[in-house]
């Protein structure tokens, strides 16, 4: 099963009453690469947030994901998501472009049960850009190659796309001064195999915001889509 195939399907299960999808996996194909850019801006949005720094930018989504999943299951909930989502716009910025895999899923269901299939349309693109993103920053093979990650759950993300795959651990761990998550997983073969993701970008967004005159690094400033 390809990529787009699993995250259309992959929808978490308090989502499952506005799953049924409205688009098909071609539409999905067709617009993904007009989003490049836009999903590599918003992944690098996140590490440049005026005031936030890159963990705080991801643990604020991460709030308000868990805060409306239990909203999710009753369409009557749906103005109290919306209004918990609005609230963290001010926060993050618009939705059409929090890199959040999780988020989109649940931005998605919410098109479905408003019947707006071109937005949910959007949304299950727009997932599909950002783990593109995430899979050109390396191949997470060795520290040298590690996946370049702007949120420590793109490794769950990984993880869950990665059929055949199974977790066995995980470490926080240095490494030449650099920091790594490290999945220990189980290949469909059986053969063991560790994954990095480094966590230096996020890091060095800390930093920016710890000494707040100090500018990002103009690789890193997101451009105009």
């Amino acid at each position: 099963m390809n990529v787009v195939a699993r995250l259309l399907l992959l929808v978490p299960l308090a989502f499952c009453a506005a799953a049924h999808a409205q688009v098909t996996p071609d539409k999905v194909v067709e617009l993904v690469p007009h989003l490049q850019l836009r999903a590599m801006n918003a992944r690098m949005a996140a590490l440049n947030h005026p005031t936030l720094d890159a963990f705080v930018f991801e643990d604020a989504i991460n709030a308000a994901f868990k805060e409306i999943m239990p909203w999710m299951k009753n369409a009557a909930e749906l103005p109290r998501v919306k209004a918990r989502l609005a609230s963290l716009e001010t926060v993050v910025g618009s939705m059409l472009d929090v890199p959040h895999w999780e988020m989109h899923g649940a931005l998605s269901a919410i098109a479905r049960m408003e019947n707006n299939a071109e937005r949910q349309l959007y949304h299950r693109a727009f997932r599909v850009a950002l783990y593109d993103q995430l899979l050109r920053t390396g191949d997470g093979r060795s520290p040298q190659s590690a996946f370049q990650v702007i949120g420590r759950r793109e490794a769950g993300v990984w993880l869950l796309l990665n059929e055949g795959v199974k977790f066995k651990s995980r470490a926080r761990r240095e490494i030449k001064g650099r920091t790594y998550d490290v999945l220990n997983v189980l290949t469909a073969d059986g053969t063991e195999q560790q994954v990095y993701f480094d966590l230096s970008l996020m890091q060095a967004s800390a930093e920016r915001q710890k000494n707040a005159h100090t500018p990002a690094p103009a690789a890193l400033l997101p451009q105009s889509p």
